[in-house]
């Protein structure tokens, strides 16, 4: 009883602190994106508007290679976490956190409110996520691949890559922050609760598939719909 009461006392206190620190973050954004832009709503400029359900089912689709693979190559091997309220909700504020704080807010206020180009202002919101990073060298990092206290050269690489390509993909669904929201959280979702204890390679493998299986559909969608890829001559300069 003792230690379920404890277990479940340090979750509220661990969710109110979480929800209180993001809260807090939202705010400042939301001030400073209507001191930005006037014409444009805080959840529209941002896209928090989008459909919540496409950017659902999108990463849904595109993280299954990772639940197939995990179910057919498991052989009873302990997560790395065992489940725990605690890391769920680590892992949904920490998801919102990365992807919208660090990634669509900086990047659809450049982008939209300035005359730079796809190009620049993805290499800002990049270098902006490295010096967090740099002056927090002490913090946990949840990545894709791996988790990690260390600040190395191959995870600033693998991290830009990442942001690079998050970025992309926020860009081309019309700037919908739940595409790569959603991919962010279900790929650390898996990682912590679902899949065995995978080796780098393996790790490296299965989120290569999500990467190839996010842009595939990107495109194909695009195709079918008869739209352009948002990424083009005119818009991936370092001016627009």
């Amino acid at each position: 009883m003792k230690k379920n009461l404890k277990v479940i006392l340090s979750t509220v206190v661990i969710t109110l602190s979480s929800l209180i620190s993001a809260l807090g973050s939202s705010i400042l954004m939301f001030i400073g994106a209507k001191f930005i832009n006037k014409k444009q709503s805080f959840f529209d400029s941002t896209g928090l508007n989008r459909n919540i359900i496409v950017g659902f089912l999108f990463a849904l689709i595109c993280s299954l290679p990772f639940v197939v693979y995990t179910f057919l190559c498991s052989s009873g091997e302990t997560t790395l976490y065992s489940w725990n309220w605690q890391m769920m909700m680590f892992i949904i504020i920490t998801s919102f956190i990365s992807t919208f704080s660090c990634i669509a807010f900086p990047f659809s206020q450049i982008y939209r409110n300035t005359k730079i180009g796809f190009t620049l202002s993805a290499i800002i919101v990049i270098s902006l996520n490295i010096l967090i990073i740099l002056l927090n060298a002490n913090i946990t990092f949840i990545h894709a691949q791996y988790i990690t206290t260390e600040c190395s050269n191959e995870f600033l690489i693998i991290l830009s890559f990442e942001i690079a390509f998050l970025i992309w993909l926020y860009f081309e669904w019309k700037f919908n922050v739940w595409v790569i929201y959603f991919l962010d959280f279900f790929s650390s979702f898996y990682i912590f609760f679902l899949s065995p204890n995978l080796n780098p390679i393996e790790r490296n493998i299965n989120v290569l598939s999500i990467i190839i299986l996010a842009i595939g559909i990107t495109i194909f969608y695009k195709k079918v719909k008869g739209l352009k890829l948002e990424v083009n001559k005119r818009t991936i300069g370092i001016i627009k």
